[in-house]
Protein backbone atom coordinates (compact mmCIF):
# COMPACT_ATOMS: atom_id res chain seq x y z
CA UNK A 1 0.00 0.00 0.00
CA UNK A 2 0.88 3.39 -0.51
CA UNK A 3 2.29 5.30 2.09
CA UNK A 4 0.67 8.66 3.30
CA UNK A 5 2.89 12.16 4.12
CA UNK A 6 3.24 10.43 8.08
CA UNK A 7 4.91 7.27 6.30
CA UNK A 8 1.57 5.63 7.69
CA UNK A 9 -0.26 3.26 4.44
CA UNK A 10 -3.16 5.17 3.16
CA UNK A 11 -6.57 3.71 2.70
CA UNK A 12 -7.75 2.64 -0.60
CA UNK A 13 -10.99 3.31 0.33
CA UNK A 14 -10.03 6.70 1.85
CA UNK A 15 -8.99 7.97 -1.85
CA UNK A 16 -11.74 6.89 -3.47
CA UNK A 17 -14.24 8.68 -1.04
CA UNK A 18 -12.07 11.93 -1.91
CA UNK A 19 -12.04 11.69 -5.32
CA UNK A 20 -15.95 11.42 -4.94
CA UNK A 21 -16.52 13.68 -2.56
CA UNK A 22 -14.40 16.28 -4.97
CA UNK A 23 -16.51 15.10 -8.45
CA UNK A 24 -19.52 16.02 -6.23
CA UNK A 25 -18.12 19.64 -5.53
CA UNK A 26 -17.14 20.17 -9.23
CA UNK A 27 -20.50 19.09 -10.31
CA UNK A 28 -22.25 21.47 -7.72
CA UNK A 29 -20.04 24.25 -8.35
CA UNK A 30 -21.31 24.07 -11.83
CA UNK A 31 -25.37 23.80 -10.97
CA UNK A 32 -24.31 27.10 -8.67
CA UNK A 33 -22.98 29.07 -11.88
CA UNK A 34 -25.76 28.10 -13.80
CA UNK A 35 -28.24 29.34 -10.81
CA UNK A 36 -26.18 32.51 -10.68
CA UNK A 37 -27.88 33.52 -14.31
CA UNK A 38 -31.58 32.78 -13.02
CA UNK A 39 -33.97 35.82 -12.57
CA UNK A 40 -35.83 36.63 -10.50
CA UNK A 41 -33.86 36.40 -7.18
CA UNK A 42 -36.90 34.44 -5.73
CA UNK A 43 -36.56 31.78 -8.35
CA UNK A 44 -32.73 31.76 -7.87
CA UNK A 45 -33.53 30.98 -4.44
CA UNK A 46 -36.24 28.16 -4.71
CA UNK A 47 -33.39 26.30 -7.08
CA UNK A 48 -30.65 26.39 -4.54
CA UNK A 49 -33.06 25.21 -2.19
CA UNK A 50 -34.33 22.78 -4.43
CA UNK A 51 -30.15 21.95 -4.89
CA UNK A 52 -29.57 21.93 -1.01
CA UNK A 53 -32.72 19.58 -0.71
CA UNK A 54 -31.12 16.72 -3.28
CA UNK A 55 -27.96 17.04 -1.37
CA UNK A 56 -29.23 17.13 2.31
CA UNK A 57 -27.46 13.78 4.49
CA UNK A 58 -30.82 12.61 5.57
CA UNK A 59 -32.23 12.13 1.72
CA UNK A 60 -28.21 10.59 1.04
CA UNK A 61 -28.66 7.90 3.82
CA UNK A 62 -26.39 5.49 1.17
CA UNK A 63 -24.01 8.01 0.78
CA UNK A 64 -23.85 10.31 4.11
CA UNK A 65 -20.40 11.19 3.90
CA UNK A 66 -20.06 12.65 0.19
CA UNK A 67 -23.99 14.42 0.79
CA UNK A 68 -22.87 16.14 4.19
CA UNK A 69 -19.30 17.10 2.89
CA UNK A 70 -21.49 18.44 -0.47
CA UNK A 71 -24.20 20.29 1.59
CA UNK A 72 -21.69 22.38 3.67
CA UNK A 73 -20.41 22.88 0.44
CA UNK A 74 -23.44 24.34 -1.03
CA UNK A 75 -24.13 26.65 1.85
CA UNK A 76 -21.03 27.83 1.52
CA UNK A 77 -21.80 28.77 -1.91
CA UNK A 78 -24.85 30.86 -1.17
CA UNK A 79 -22.96 33.98 -1.58
CA UNK A 80 -22.32 33.48 -4.96
CA UNK A 81 -25.73 33.35 -5.28
CA UNK A 82 -26.32 36.66 -3.68
CA UNK A 83 -28.96 35.01 -1.34
CA UNK A 84 -27.15 35.81 1.96
CA UNK A 85 -29.40 37.08 4.18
Amino acid sequence: AAAGADGAPKEPEEGKESKEIEEAKLEALKSLTKLQSIEPKEQRAKEYRLLLRKWHPDKNPDNVEVATALFQFLQKGKQLLNLAT
